[in-house]
């Protein structure tokens, strides 16, 4: 497995040269995540991009810095999936919240509540689009790895 995380960001080939240092907080990890991926010895790979919500409460949620961070994430989990994609593993990424436009998220702000929820693999039906509580992601990834809870869950599984 030969991707660099550091070294493949912007598809030109020239390194991302952010606008504030608030950005530097995905990239102070990014050496252990590029060893992990290079290693490719876990069963699960927990991997938080903090900057997201970071830039989102600093330069709103609808800003050119915040639109520039969200393409670099998606550039980072774009490689990452290439580097492990082998047919069998399967792919979460999910938000905790969305964000209102004026960079708030939290208890009484209905345009946080939602977030998003992809999970792609062997085992998930492609196309389908769910609305998912968060107590049902653990049902959910377990049912994924054929395990159940081990004690009384409120979430259910959302696979077959």
């Amino acid at each position: 497995m030969g991707f660099r995380i550091r070294k493949s960001l912007q598809p030109d080939g020239q390194p991302w040269r952010w606008r504030h240092a608030v950005n530097d907080q995905d990239a102070a990890v990014l050496p252990a995540v590029d060893h992990a991926l290079a290693a490719g010895r876990f069963d699960v790979l927990v991997w938080h991009l903090m900057g997201t919500d970071l830039v989102m409460h600093k330069f709103l949620r609808d800003s050119a810095l915040t639109a520039d961070k969200l393409r670099w994430a998606d550039l980072l989990v774009e490689g990452a999936v290439k580097t492990l994609d082998d047919g069998q593993t399967t792919f979460l990424v999910l938000s905790d919240h969305g964000c209102e436009p004026n960079g708030r998220h939290g208890y009484g702000d209905p345009g946080a509540r939602p977030a998003f929820f992809v999970l792609v693999g062997p085992k998930v039906v492609a196309g389908q689009r769910r609305d998912l509580m968060q107590v049902d992601l653990a049902p959910t990834l377990l049912a994924l790895t054929g395990d159940t809870p081990g004690a009384p869950s409120t979430g259910r599984p959302l696979v077959e």
